[in-house]
């Protein structure tokens, strides 16, 4: 059995984490990839980091100390997080999640 101290360390933190916004235009750095990935994954390493915003889209986490000015509507970041049922980015847009 994994204790709950395991599990937050490979899922990172409980609970959902809204995006911030939504953009065509990605100004991160990759962190990772996750089969787990959630905007709360993303966040917690992005924080760590010391940057202004986490962004995500289906399995993959970048961090940025920029936010784009070029904006969608928040439906337009239409994807599911692989491991919670929030939304990380969509087809061609990446969803900001400012720290």
């Amino acid at each position: 059995m994994l204790f709950p101290a395991v599990l937050f360390a490979i899922f990172g933190s409980a609970g959902a984490v809204q995006i911030s916004l939504c953009s065509p235009m990605n100004l991160g750095t990759e962190i990772g990839k996750n089969a787990y990935m959630s905007n709360g994954w993303c966040s917690d390493r992005c924080r760590e980091g010391g940057f202004v915003a986490a962004i995500t889209q289906s399995y993959t986490c970048w961090c940025s100390n920029s936010i784009p000015a070029d904006t969608m509507p928040i439906s337009s970041c239409d994807y599911t997080c692989p491991g919670y049922s929030e939304k990380c980015g969509g087809d061609g847009v990446y969803g900001y999640i400012v720290l």
